[in-house]
């Protein structure tokens, strides 16, 4: 993980990850038969992977989409808050470069203001500063004075 961002940093992740490692990485670590065995630092990690992923080389991933946020979304689920918030942090990265309905987005981002963990406020407000600018663009404004979203951040906050 160190060296794709360090290569990502330079430029060069495109060269180091082909369509081919990429089709391998989404289908055998993320949405394989494996996946159950893993332990909660292994998922971690390949939450951490995939949301280096989306945000470097999302073109190479359109056709993953599906596997992608399944992946994520089955890890909102979790018990574990550090694996929790890892999949908020992927999913929102998600929302910031693909097409969501905005139902899902708007779930995602009072979810979020919602929570309360004090252990996981690093990984919420990282969730929260990638999500908060892609909501205008994401979220439709809708006949109101004020969008959905900026209702829901005055209602919970």
């Amino acid at each position: 993980l160190p060296m794709l961002s360090a290569s990502f940093a330079k430029g060069e992740g495109e060269a180091v990850l082909s369509k081919e490692v990429i089709a391998t990485i989404v289908h055998r670590l993320l949405g394989g038969d494996m996946l159950a065995s893993y332990d909660e630092a292994l998922r971690i990690e390949l939450l951490r992977l995939a949301t280096l992923l989306i945000e470097h080389v999302p073109e190479q991933l359109v056709d993953h989409r599906k596997e992608l946020i399944k992946f994520s979304w089955n890890h909102l689920k979790s018990e574990d808050t550090q694996s929790k918030q890892c999949a908020y942090v992927n999913v929102c990265r998600f929302i910031q470069v693909y097409d969501t309905p905005p139902k899902i987005i708007l779930q995602v981002y009072v979810a979020l203001l919602r929570t309360f963990q004090p252990d996981a406020r690093a990984l919420v407000k990282r969730a929260l500063d990638i999500l908060t600018p892609a909501l205008p663009s994401r979220l439709p404004a809708g006949d109101h004075k004020y969008p959905t979203w900026i209702k829901w951040t005055k209602k919970i906050v």
